[in-house]
């Protein structure tokens, strides 16, 4: 048996004799049977894309990284302190 590898190298009879054998042995399929001509063959299937595939988009851009605090921000005094208690801190001269 030759290489089924294009419709146009086979001529209608060929293609008309493939098509019948394809459908009885459908229908044999079908009911339960087993062909031994298929046993043992291999079906090799090759397609080439009709379009070029996209190229895969970039991932959203996440949240905003947290900019870095400016020097001394650590040192904000807390809502109940007093001026009393920034004296105390505050370095002695």
């Amino acid at each position: 048996m030759r290489h089924f590898l294009c419709v146009s190298d086979c001529s209608t009879e060929e293609l008309n004799e493939l098509l019948d054998l394809s459908s009885s042995l459908k229908k044999l399929y079908k009911t339960g049977g087993r062909d031994l001509c298929l046993v043992c063959k291999v079906l090799a299937m090759v397609f080439e894309p009709s379009h070029k595939p996209e190229s895969p988009k970039p991932p959203p851009p996440g949240p905003a990284a947290p900019k870095p605090a400016p020097p001394g921000a650590g040192t904000a005094k807390s809502v109940g302190e007093s001026a009393a208690q920034e004296d105390q801190k505050a370095p002695k001269r």
